[in-house]
């Protein structure tokens, strides 16, 4: 299982769900597969996991009003967390991220690394 963390705001979670894609302004997302799992952590909260059903493709269409992050990934929402979920699974995540990574785990968050797979099962499996 591969799955990746994306961390946003509110609003651009939305503009996510709203077209089906996450984008990115690196390239490196070109490696990403259909089947990938992108966990969404939104407000540093865990919201919800998406899978990738498509290949990347480069678009200028300005979607988000942050940036144009011109390399996109088409995706379905398969689970979405409720609310008394997310509190102690984004405490648990964070704990299971610092054991496995150490306390600047972000590296992994912010340039879109796989977790690992034991981390990814326990989120896919809350």
């Amino acid at each position: 299982m591969i799955m990746r963390v994306a961390s946003i705001d509110d609003k651009q979670y939305e503009l996510c769900l709203e077209y089906g894609l996450w984008g990115d302004e690196k390239s490196s997302i070109k490696r990403w597969n259909s089947g990938d799992l992108l966990l969404f952590k939104v407000n540093n909260e865990v919201k919800s996991i998406v899978r990738i059903t498509g290949s990347c493709f480069e678009d200028d269409l300005l979607i988000w009003d942050n940036g144009y992050y011109r390399y996109r990934i088409p995706f379905q929402m398969i689970k979405e967390f409720d609310k008394e979920k997310r509190k102690l699974l984004s405490e648990e995540f964070k704990e299971k991220m610092i054991t496995e990574y150490g306390k600047k785990y972000g590296w992994v968050i912010l340039n879109k690394q796989p977790i690992k797979s034991e981390i990814a099962e326990y989120i896919f499996n809350y």
